[in-house]
């Protein structure tokens, strides 16, 4: 491993959601002209005494204190950052006291001695209007460049503070650095992507009860965000219209999605069953393509 010598890419996604179902956060955009990422995680320290002397420690990550320094922020990254308005017809933004700044988080990569990169990104924190200071030109030029602070810490849908990766690991595996790590926070790492194992009916099946339910595994626990009936929709063909489903996980299963129709299937009609292929498993990875099967009913 090699020491660093430079940043740059320093890039922000605006948090939409981070709850038990999971997280999501607004395509990431890229502020230019990065000078420094100041980062303290305020890890706090603890020993227990016994027997008249030390015997155990324990150290425990805090709120993590950020200062980035840039060449300047647009009116729409100061706004967004902030949670000032941001009039784009006109590039006038206003701050109100009652403004709230959104929480976001923030990913960069630090250039290291033999080429090779650190990419970070810190998941969930917000940002404090940034202090200024304007000088007047002297004799000699003096760079004013614009630092901002903000506090980071866990997210409530999985404690993650952080994610890192060293290009230079002897376990790396990424070949797409760095335009895939600053696509979305979590899926920076390339999650593995979701796919379905068994369903029940078969493909191809015939002879189908007609109040049977469709019970669809996958090979990894699924967002419960995407368990809906947006993204699992039954057809029938020879109709040619929709059936009515209630969809949900399975309630000893997260990664079993079962479909039940809301009253016997037509007889004798070929049925279509598709899954979106915007649905994720919980570390973020999709299905990739909308996946298909069909039965007939008896």
């Amino acid at each position: 491993m090699r020491p660093r010598v430079g940043v740059d890419m320093l890039y922000y996604a605006i948090l939409n959601q981070d709850d038990a179902d999971g997280t999501s956060y607004d395509t990431p955009q890229r502020i230019y002209n990065l000078t420094n990422v100041g980062l303290n995680f305020n890890t706090q320290f603890s020993t227990f005494f016994a027997d008249d002397g030390p015997r155990e420690a324990f150290s425990q990550i805090g709120e993590v204190d950020v200062n980035l320094t840039v060449a300047d922020l647009n009116g729409q990254q100061v706004a967004d950052l902030i949670g000032a308005s941001y009039n784009d017809a006109t590039g006038l933004v206003n701050y109100s006291v009652t403004a709230v700044a959104p929480e976001v988080a923030i990913g960069f990569r630090a250039q290291k001695t033999n080429g090779e990169y650190r990419y970070m990104w810190l998941l969930k924190g917000t940002f404090g209007v940034p202090d200024s200071e304007f000088q007047t030109k002297e004799g000699s030029i003096t760079f004013q460049p614009q630092s901002i602070t903000g506090r980071f810490m866990a997210r409530t849908y999985d404690d993650m503070v952080f994610r890192r990766l060293d290009s230079d690991d002897e376990n790396f595996a990424f070949p797409n650095l760095p335009t895939s790590w600053f696509t979305d926070p979590d899926l920076g790492a390339e999650p593995t992507a979701l796919a379905v194992s068994t369903i029940s009916p078969v493909s191809g099946a015939t002879a189908v009860a007609i109040d049977d339910t469709i019970d669809i595994t996958f090979d990894a626990d699924v967002r419960a965000a995407d368990v809906n009936t947006d993204n699992f929709t039954l057809y029938d063909a020879d109709a040619g219209s929709y059936v009515t489903c209630a969809v949900g996980l399975d309630p000893a299963l997260d990664d079993k999605v079962i479909m039940t129709p809301s009253a016997d299937m037509a007889a004798s009609s070929l049925h279509v069953v598709t899954i979106k292929d915007s649905v994720r498993n919980v570390s973020g990875g999709k299905l990739g393509e909308d996946y298909i099967s069909t039965f007939t009913t008896a």
